[in-house]
């Protein structure tokens, strides 16, 4: 696969998973901006990216507040023009029993796990589809396929990922994967 000049947007990108992507499409030549909510993380890995190709930005912001992630995905857009490939990997994991979670901690778990994979998706998907182009790659887990004691809240947000990703699929076929 040619990702040369191609513009790939990585959430959750600052450690792990999310930073192996993006290191991954530098060395295919791709145009990356990797966001996370820790920026002293983030510029680390902006720097550490930066020695395999200086096609990188980061935006450090909480990808689940929709006017900040807005304002950096505009800020893509002024800047590239388009927007080839989105990878949502931001992560949140709250471990504890259920008879011992709070709301707000049930909640914590779906905001970055779903809410975030939505409001990315929600705003770069119409603008895939107008240029009949782009993929779109949701990371989940194992604990979506199943339930896993201590991490309920984290397993049903990620079984919900792999639902909304085949929904999506479905509605943006055939032009954007």
């Amino acid at each position: 696969m040619n990702l040369k000049d191609k513009v790939i947007y990585v959430t959750g990108a600052s450690l792990g998973i999310g930073y192996e992507i993006a290191s991954e499409l530098l060395k295919q030549d791709a145009k990356v901006v990797i966001t996370a909510r820790n920026k002293e993380n983030l510029d680390k890995a902006k720097n550490t990216l930066s020695k395999i190709s200086n096609n990188v930005q980061a935006h450090a912001f909480d990808i689940s507040d929709e006017n900040e992630l807005k304002k950096s995905m505009n800020n893509v857009y002024d800047h590239f023009g388009k927007i080839d490939g989105l990878v949502n990997n931001a992560p949140s994991i709250h471990p504890g029993m259920i008879k011992d979670m709070s709301l707000s901690q049930w909640k914590t778990n779906f905001k970055a796990n779903l809410e975030g994979a939505f409001l990315t998706t929600n705003y770069v998907l119409p603008k895939m589809m107008e240029q009949k182009s782009g993929s779109i790659v949701n990371i989940s887990s194992v604990a979506g396929t199943k339930g896993i004691s201590f991490i309920s809240a984290y397993a049903a947000a990620k079984s919900a990922l792999i639902n909304f990703s085949k929904s999506c699929a479905i509605e943006a076929a055939p032009n954007v994967r």
